[in-house]
């Protein structure tokens, strides 16, 4: 249903369960991939095998150089992964590479792996600081971390922050596949504080199976705007603006499409009309509320899908000509529609319209 929520109709049924299918096992793949490296990097350890500790990935985008020159110039940088394809590495090739972090971050495989930092080279052995991202003074400590010259690590997709996924602290609505939706802030927020270029980074594999480790150009604050939530939003704006480009290319490698649904701003219905006995004006349009309704086709009938209670509503006949049209247009005049009904399934039509209003999949409006 999510992905249904993300394509809608662009992307027909079958390719959708395909892509479903895909990202399910993509998941086991790469969790499986990074705790094979992780045991064997502590078994290097435990042998006292420093020679063999990291291999680096290939660099696209920002060079290494480049970003200690930001480090030198700002002070330090923020580092944006997402949930997609090998993210899970990014922090050890981080090391790799000779590029600090404090990080907070969730999983055994991390803090097992962290247990053993001090058997590190001396001069890698600080280039790692994990924090638990469960503690609810996790904020504080990066913030206390990156105040003495830290680079911060930070996930960026999720509506995850200290309040839950319900909490609407410190989060900002942002487009995303043309819906709307409520994600946290907090990397923002401290990038403000800090004044730093945050470096959005990417872990994937080439076709021969090679990790490849991608600096995106950095997201900079504009010191021109005054309005410092505007400022906020235009951050968390970009940095989904840039996963939608990779979600786009391989929407199976983002995990966090499985949990979009607890993302999707309600849209605000409060304009509803009430229409007293079925008595339409001329103004009146419906729209159809693209946060949860998709279409999809299945042989010859058109399903409208509320991807949020994960149900079908196949059109029943009076109503399949309105669904082809809901496909295509966003608003649609309720005269007009009624016109083109016969007199006597006219009610009958207006009463699903009202039914469906109720539900949430359909907006009544004055244009």
């Amino acid at each position: 249903m999510n992905y249904l929520s993300l394509f809608g109709d662009t992307v027909s049924s079958t390719k959708i369960k395909e892509i479903t299918a895909q990202a399910v096992e993509h998941k086991c793949g790469v969790s499986s991939r990074f705790d094979n490296r992780v045991e064997k990097l502590k078994s290097e350890l435990v042998n006292n095998n420093q020679n063999r500790l990291f291999s680096k990935p290939k660099l696209r985008g920002l060079s290494v150089e480049q970003i200690k020159n930001y480090q030198s110039c700002y002070g330090r940088v923020i580092f944006a992964p997402f949930h997609f394809d090998e993210h899970r590495h990014i922090l050890l090739d981080l090391i790799a590479h000779g590029l600090s972090s404090c990080a907070p971050v969730a999983g055994k495989c991390f803090w097992d792996l962290y247990q053993l930092r001090n058997l590190l080279p001396t001069k890698s052995q600080n280039l790692i600081r994990l924090l638990e991202v469960e503690d609810v003074a996790v904020g504080k400590e990066l913030v206390k971390e990156m105040r003495k010259g830290s680079n911060g690590f930070i996930y960026c997709d999720g509506n995850m922050g200290s309040g839950g996924n319900r909490s609407k602290e410190g989060t900002s609505i942002v487009n995303f596949f043309n819906k709307r939706i409520r994600v946290k802030s907090g990397i923002a927020r401290i990038a403000m504080l800090f004044k730093s270029p945050i470096i959005p980074v990417f872990s994937t594999q080439d076709v021969y199976g090679n990790r490849v480790l991608t600096f995106e150009a950095a997201i900079f604050q504009d010191a021109d705007i005054a309005n410092r939530e505007l400022v906020q939003q235009n951050i968390i704006q970009e940095l989904y603006s840039r996963l939608e480009r990779k979600v786009s290319e391989s929407p199976d490698k983002w995990e966090y499409a499985l949990c979009l649904h607890r993302w999707l701003e309600p849209e605000n219905n409060s304009l509803n009309v009430k229409l007293e006995n079925n008595i339409v004006a001329e103004n009146h349009v419906i729209e159809i509320n693209k946060q949860r309704v998709a279409f999809i086709s299945q042989n010859t009938d058109t399903l409208l899908v509320d991807t949020q209670q994960n149900k079908a509503y196949k059109a029943p006949a009076i109503m399949s000509s309105f669904f082809a049209l809901l496909r295509q247009q966003t608003s649609l005049k309720i005269k007009e529609l009624l016109n083109e009904c016969p007199t006597e399934k006219r009610n009958n039509f207006m009463s699903i319209v009202q039914e469906m209003v109720q539900q949430d999949l359909l907006f009544i409006k004055s244009a």
